[in-house]
Formats: C-alpha cells, structure tokens, sequence
C-alpha cells in the first residue's frame, strides 16, 4: 500500500518558528513532526509519497536516506485536493492512504483505516467547536462537512483529522472547495456523496500542530 503525506503548508500560525524551518519539521519529542507520522503508517504501507512545498528542500534533505520515500512538489498551495493530483502520477489502483504530515496520530488507528475498505476518513471526538471541520454522520457515513458556526447545533463533536483511505475513483471526482476557496479532498468527499459512501471511523487519538498553543500542549505531553 502506498500513503501520500502532505507535507507543503506554509504554516503561517506558527511563525516566526516556521520562518526558518517548515513546520512538518518542528521537533516535538525530540524529532519532527513528520518522523512522528512517518513512525506511525502501518506496516503494509511499502512506499511514502511526500508532497512538499514551503521550505521543501530541507524536508527533502531530511529524508534523504529514508527507505521507500518519494517526493513530489505543490509549488502553488491551492488545497489537500491539487496535493493529491500532484502524486497521482505516482499512485496505482490499489487503495491508498492520504494524510496530513503536521498532525499527530496513533498507528492502530492508521492501521485500522487502513484495513477498512475505500473510502473512508478518520474523525476524532473534541469537547467544543474549533476551527477545523466538523462533519454531520449517519449511521457510521459522511452526512456532511458542517461550517464551525453551525458546528454547536451538532450532537457530536466529530472533527475530520486529515486522514483518509482512498483509491483511483477519486481522480475521476470533481474537486470540491473549501470555506477559504481551495480545493479540498474532504470537500471533494462530501461533495460526490450521492455516488461514492464514505465511512467515519472514530480515532483514539489526534493531535493537530497548527498553533504555538498546539504545539506547546504537543511537547509537554511527549515530554513526559
């Protein structure tokens, strides 16, 4: 099985810490970020396509001798959705994993989406509404992708995490655009509902690094 990581964001809410270093390489535990979600892919993924952007030499020169890793460049960030096209090339028929590589996960949620069948996404369970995208399920499928101002109408607190299992249908789907105008692959998702199903699967753990808070909470938990 073969994951696409994204990996080209400028992280904007994190400077000036990412004015010199990308974010996907901001230590945390004593290595980067994306060491962090490398270490958690399942073991039936053989090949990793790293999508890079922003300061994506250094991520580049990091990895460099990392086994069965890819890189491919998104020299304009218009979304998660032209991330994955840039590595469609590079893809096959066989299912495959897509997932942010500033975020945090656990491997036995990694490995039990990718055990499920396409597509699927994982979502994690928050006290309150944030800025990420809360999503509306019905019986274990996408309903919806639900704006944060409707989000307190919701009776769960589901947030998409950025992972998803997929496989070459989702070349053929019309890209759908997010509230700030990209093109999303969760919104592209939600907005082929009617021919493709997507099933929620619930992680145990999720941390995303987005803001200084974000990565302070980050640290001090893989300090201790």
């Amino acid at each position: 099985m073969k994951c696409v990581v994204f990996a080209a964001g400028l992280g904007t809410r994190l400077r000036p810490l990412t004015d010199t270093t990308p974010k996907p390489l901001l230590e945390v535990g004593g290595k980067p970020i994306l060491r962090h979600t490398l270490e958690a892919l399942p073991a039936s993924v053989d090949e990793t396509i790293i999508v890079t952007g922003y300061k994506g030499e250094a991520i580049r020169a990091h990895f460099a001798d990392a086994p069965s890793v890819r890189f491919v460049g998104q020299s304009e960030l218009l979304g998660t959705y032209d991330a994955l096209m840039r590595a469609h090339p590079f893809l096959d028929e066989t299912p495959f994993l897509a997932l942010n590589g500033d975020d945090l996960y656990a491997k036995a949620d990694l490995e039990r989406l990718a055990a499920s069948e396409p597509f699927a996404m994982l979502a994690h369970r928050v006290p309150s509404p944030n800025p990420y995208s809360h999503l509306e399920t019905e019986a274990g499928l996408l309903k919806r992708i639900v704006f944060q101002k409707d989000a307190e109408t919701l009776p769960s607190k589901e947030v998409y995490v950025g992972a998803c299992l997929l496989d070459a249908r989702f070349f053929g789907l019309e890209p759908g655009m997010t509230p700030a105008g990209e093109f999303g692959l969760p919104h592209t998702l939600e907005k082929h509902l009617n021919k493709i199903p997507v099933r929620v699967l619930e992680s145990t753990f999720w941390m995303p690094i987005g803001t200084p808070e974000e990565l302070a909470t980050a640290r001090s938990r893989f300090a201790s």
